[in-house]
């Protein structure tokens, strides 16, 4: 039996993040080796009622909630990502203008140059039938 099977029936909590052994969340200590619960199997030759002891490693909670819906930290740093992302809004506003400007001038030539070659041609069609 896989052993994350087990553990869930068994009412024990491990942590996993990949599900494929690949990355090193669910690692535990077992007889001195390490394992990856998630991919590890509860091995045949044990004897029915003896113990097989896993030490899951201690799951870290790193966020520190305040339990308050905001902060006064919070309000600043969102104060300073908007301005930033104004500054840089303005910033390339800038350049795309320019793209922009030079996109139309570009558009223009080629309907200029449509033009010459309609005109070219009706000039043409209008040689051969007289």
């Amino acid at each position: 039996h896989p052993i994350k099977d087990v553990a869930s029936k068994a009412g024990q909590f491990i942590k996993y993040g990949c599900g494929k052994g690949e990355c090193g969340t669910c690692e535990a200590l077992c007889n001195g080796k390490w394992i990856k619960p998630c991919m590890a199997v509860v091995p045949s030759d044990l004897i029915e009622g003896q113990q097989y002891v896993i030490q899951v490693k201690e799951v870290k909670n790193k966020a520190k909630s305040s339990g308050k819906f905001y902060s006064v930290r919070s309000f600043f740093m969102g104060f300073y990502n908007n301005v930033l992302g104004m500054f840089a809004f303005v910033k390339t506003r800038r350049s795309a203008k320019k793209n922009y400007e030079e996109r139309m001038e570009f558009e223009a030539m080629i309907l200029e140059k449509a033009r010459k070659r309609r005109e070219a041609r009706e000039r043409e069609m209008s040689r051969n039938k007289d």
